[in-house]
């Protein structure tokens, strides 16, 4: 009489949830006179358990150059042919991400979300040096896919965003009240 092997159950591993601390670093393409720029930001997550649903909050470095002719408004004045714009962003950002779909390795997220930015620019026009800060604003996208391997994830995302960094007299003589911007950033993330 023969013996039947049993089929042995694998454990089926629920999606992962909860708090994911992560950084990432990639480039942003500015659709305007801005040249493209490095981004690098740290991001709290947190990933609901019974909802397709996850927040998060990030604090980021961004910064791009830019040579334009400008029409440079008093009390300066005049037309600067060889305009030199250097931008610093100190973005932070609020996201709200739809799971679309889950497992216990793979994520795919669409996400929307508010950043308010931190503007630090220095321009250089006819013949003098300002420097100008203030406050932006940007409304953007993303489509993120995440690869956990234990604790780590993985992470590729791509971003879209419209925002306006123009915060002085100089800035925004030389670039246009709102602008668009596509990017790539790769993340690394810890489930703690």
């Amino acid at each position: 009489m023969a013996v039947e092997d049993e089929p042995v159950a694998l454990p089926v591993l629920a999606p992962r949830s909860g708090l994911l601390l992560g950084a990432a670093g990639g480039v942003v393409v500015p659709f305007s006179v801005l040249g493209a720029g490095g981004r690098g930001e740290v991001r709290v997550s947190w990933v609901l358990a019974k909802a397709p649903l996850a927040f998060s909050l990030s604090f980021g470095f961004e910064q791009h150059t830019a040579t334009t002719a400008a029409l440079v408004p008093p009390p300066a004045g005049g037309l600067e042919r060889a305009g030199i714009v250097n931008q610093t962003l100190y973005p932070a950002q609020l996201f709200v991400h739809a799971l679309l779909w889950r497992d216990d390795r793979n994520r795919l997220q669409l996400g929307a979300g508010y950043a308010v930015l931190v503007t630090w620019s220095e321009t250089q026009a006819l013949g003098k040096q300002r420097e100008e800060s203030g406050v932006g604003h940007e409304v953007a996208g993303e489509l993120a896919y995440a690869r956990r391997f234990g604790q780590v994830e993985l992470e590729v995302r791509a971003r879209y965003s419209v925002r306006r960094t123009a915060v002085g007299l100089t800035t925004t003589a030389m670039e246009p009240p709102w602008y668009q911007t596509a990017g790539v950033l790769l993340g690394l993330g810890l489930w703690p």
